[in-house]
């Protein structure tokens, strides 16, 4: 094996340290009993490729048995942090420490990139000979926020291609899956008080005649957070409201403003019709899916949307005019925003927080709400200055519909984002000042699913592009360099082979 370290994300510090740590099956493995979701991943590396089928329950002692032993101890807490690791690779054996079991997690996966592709693998392998370069590592994130975003409504995936998500993330240590659940051309998620939002939101005719569509059933996506939490990936769902609606709607045409009626779109765009926001009935389906939705997810975010919503149907709507009246609003912006407020009102109540996109800034931002910014930065640098946690998530960086390269023959609709834009992105802006800069909790890649019809066409275009992100919101920002990164980035295209991720191959990357 070579003696190069490629990890990604690169390591806060990193000291190459002569020598290799030969590996073999009957290494002996100690993992804090602390950390259950950390044995269990080590196991899951290890048992199919390698053999190992079990863990010690004491640690390895000294450092002549060869062994591997990862460790929690509380105080390490201020120098590593909740999510930071310290990794020894000796040519004696391999000891890893954490203040949690989070970080422990974490040098996992730094190990995992330490061994050959091969381990991806549960195929029979020649195992002799597998060593891992020495060297000691201290590391931990820059941000706390560090995520990836998924639309499953435009085109829909299964479970299991979710889950493979989730692991390419947990691989390259993003601790957040953004599932984007409800639009116009798809209610994904199955709330049981109304079952008409999957019977009849979840599905659309295409242009053959066909009937297109699916949902998670409440027992599947709670399958899917526990396989994140068992990852150290935090499933946070997004619920849209008040604007890309139609597919609620078309189940319940009487929350609209004209009743309807409405068909689930198989079309991309913007439309008109959303929930009316003079209707209390419409106000009560939202708290009756969010109660679900609360009950299933237990992340502290929960995503509104709160993007794209025309005023259209608002500005001629009664019960609408009604509500600006009572509420002693302006215009239809304040009653987005005053919308907006009552779920914000409502998941603080329950013990949660909203995040939405930049437009619940206009007419007033809900006093705890969170800003994910995708129309450039402009919307969460207003944010930060206004004491509002913040998530970048600039379009002209970090969104994977659009292209690799121009003229390329991809699935990508828009336009360009090349690797090297993705990663060149920092999600600190300069003009904020330190009181302000605490505000931006990370940053994240989306992925919107209009051109994506199948999992190859997700994964063309996300991969390696996720690794760029992966790397901007953990690694200290004064140690980054493009080149480098190429550098390293190419020892990972066996491993993405070895885990069937159909990855897109540059030329100037990959040669």
């Amino acid at each position: 094996m070579s003696d190069a370290i490629q990890v990604i994300p690169r390591p806060a510090q990193l000291t190459r340290v002569e020598g290799q740590y030969e590996f073999s099956a009957q290494v002996c493995i100690f993992v804090d009993p602390a950390a259950p979701h950390v044995a269990e991943a080590l196991l899951r590396l290890l048992g199919p490729s390698v053999g190992v089928r079990g863990l010690r329950a004491e640690p390895v002692s000294g450092n002549g048995a060869g062994g591997i032993t990862l460790s929690i101890d509380g105080s390490r807490r201020e120098a590593l942090g909740e999510e930071g690791y310290e990794l020894r690779v000796e040519t004696t054996g391999v000891r890893g420490v954490a203040a949690t079991s989070t970080g422990l997690f974490w040098a996992v996966q730094t190990f995992r990139q330490l061994l050959p592709a091969a381990v991806e693998s549960s195929a029979d392998a020649d195992k002799k000979g597998w060593s891992v370069p020495c060297c000691h590592i201290v590391d931990r994130p820059r941000f706390s926020w560090r995520g990836a975003h998924l639309d499953v409504c435009r085109h829909f995936f299964g479970v299991e291609e979710v889950k493979q998500y989730i692991d390419l993330l947990a691989l390259y240590k993003q601790n957040v899956f953004h599932w984007h659940l409800t639009e116009d051309q798809g209610w994904r998620l199955q709330i049981e008080k109304h079952p008409g939002l999957t019977d009849q939101g979840a599905w659309r005719t295409k242009q053959d005649g066909s009937r297109y569509g699916g949902f998670y059933t409440q027992a599947q996506a709670r399958e899917i957070v526990a396989y994140g939490q068992a990852r150290s990936v935090t499933v946070v769902p997004e619920i849209e409201l008040p604007g890309h609606a139609l597919a609620a709607l078309t189940a319940y045409p009487e929350l609209s403003c004209t009743g309807g009626p409405f068909q689930v779109t198989g079309e991309w765009g913007v439309f008109e019709d959303v929930y009316c926001a003079g209707n209390d009935k419409a106000l009560g389906l939202l708290r009756d899916v969010f109660d679900e939705v609360i009950d299933i997810f237990p992340s502290r975010f929960i995503h509104v949307g709160g993007d794209e919503c025309p005023k259209t149907r608002w500005a001629k709507c009664p019960a609408c005019q009604q509500r600006i009246r009572d509420e002693g609003l302006t215009n239809e912006h304040e009653l987005q925003s005053w919308f907006v407020r009552q779920f914000d009102q409502y998941l603080t109540e329950k013990g949660r927080r909203l995040i939405g996109w930049d437009e619940i800034l206009e007419g007033g931002l809900a006093p705890g709400a969170a800003v994910m910014s995708w129309r450039g930065t402009e919307g969460g640098i207003a944010a930060a200055q206004a004491g509002h946690d913040v998530v970048m998530t600039p379009h002209r960086h970090v969104y994977f519909d659009y292209k690799h390269k121009d003229g390329e023959q991809e699935p990508g609709r828009l336009g360009i984002n090349s690797l090297e834009t993705c990663y060149a992105f920092d999600p600190l802006p300069p003009d904020l000042t330190a009181e302000q800069s605490v505000h931006i909790l990370g940053a994240q890649g989306n992925v919107w699913s209009e051109g994506m019809s199948d999992w190859p066409a997700v994964q063309q275009l996300v991969w390696p592009r996720m690794c760029a992100v992966a790397e901007m919101v953990w690694s200290p920002q004064a140690d980054r360099d493009f080149a480098d990164f190429v550098e390293r980035l190419r020892s990972h295209g066996p491993r993405m082979e070895a885990l069937g991720v159909n990855y897109y191959r540059d030329e100037t990357v990959w040669a």
